[in-house]
């Protein structure tokens, strides 16, 4: 029996040795996969515009003394590009990153209301949507006899170039009415070399004299015909600069800045904007304060 119980062991375990091991059957996966993430969704909720929730307005006509009521999504959407499907994805980099490449991105994302974000800091928590802050809120409580003729923005407002001595660059910046402007503004960009810092600027800077060593090759356009914000978001209303600057060969290492303000367009430009336009059209102003220049460019020399 001691044989048999030896036997059947030895055949047993034999038989464990070489037998095959056994398949492994693959999950098969959905037909489908989902085309965003829990996480994006969660993106596209923070950052892809919901007109439909921005509600209705009431629109005061100055000639007739009459109110009229409108949905803003329709003043955001009569003369603007369609807004992209992926608006939230460029929007959520602009924001986290600090950066967008404006030369490359094509004007349906940039012309719509909601892009452009005022920040007093680096961090995404010190922005509000400009749009969404100093718009809707007017379109909703227009206050009758109040009519805005002049006032524009820019975005950023503050820019910071790290180049070498004898670099040429280029840089890109939105110029555009301010909301609730119901004028067309005519401007000339020019620049002018502060050596202060002024408004939101971002670290601490010893800024040098570089009006020698620093020029403006090229302003893209100079001369800007900005288009209302009210009652209806014209289609020029806002409009891409690019600004071309050329570094001395001898300049010494350090930081400077190149601001840019805003003066009067030449007067026959200016006849022809009166003749289109009668009162609807509003020259750039003196009185306009000019404490913060409307662009701030930092180059750091090293």
């Amino acid at each position: 029996m001691r044989y048999l119980y030896l036997l059947f062991f030895i055949l047993f375990f034999s038989g464990c040795l070489s037998s095959k091991p056994t398949e492994q059957v693959p999950i098969a996966l959905p037909n489908t996969l989902p085309e965003v993430t829990s996480a994006q969704l969660r993106l596209m909720e923070l950052y892809q515009p919901n007109r439909d929730s921005y509600g209705d307005g009431i629109y005061w006509n100055f000639r007739t003394n009459t109110t009229t009521k409108f949905r803003i999504r329709d003043v955001a959407e009569k003369e603007l590009p369609p807004l992209p499907e992926d608006f939230w994805k460029y929007k959520y980099v602009l924001l986290t990153k600090g950066f967008l490449n404006f030369s490359n991105l094509s004007e349906e994302y940039w012309k719509q209301p909601e892009f452009v974000e005022i920040c007093t800091g680096t961090d995404v928590g010190s922005c509000v949507n400009s749009f969404k802050q100093n718009a809707i809120p007017y379109f909703k409580e227009k206050n009758i006899g109040i009519w805005f003729r002049e006032g524009t923005l820019t975005f950023p407002a503050v820019q910071y170039v790290t180049t070498v001595a004898g670099a040429e660059f280029s840089i890109y910046v939105i110029w555009q009415t301010a909301w609730n402007v119901e004028t067309y503004q005519g401007i000339k960009l020019v620049s002018i070399y502060p050596n202060t810092l002024a408004g939101n600027v971002v670290g601490n800077y010893n800024i040098l004299d570089g009006k020698e060593k620093i020029k403006v090759v090229e302003i893209s356009p100079e001369m800007l015909l900005l288009e209302p914000t009210y009652p209806i978001v014209k289609k020029d209303y806002r409009q891409l600069v690019k600004i071309t600057f050329k570094v001395a060969e001898d300049i010494p290492k350090g930081d400077y800045m190149v601001a840019f303000e805003e003066v009067r367009l030449p007067k026959n430009v200016e006849e022809q904007y009166y003749t289109k336009y009668l009162d609807l059209y509003q020259p750039k102003s003196s009185l306009t304060s000019v404490n913060v220049p409307k662009l701030q460019v930092i180059i750091s020399v090293r």
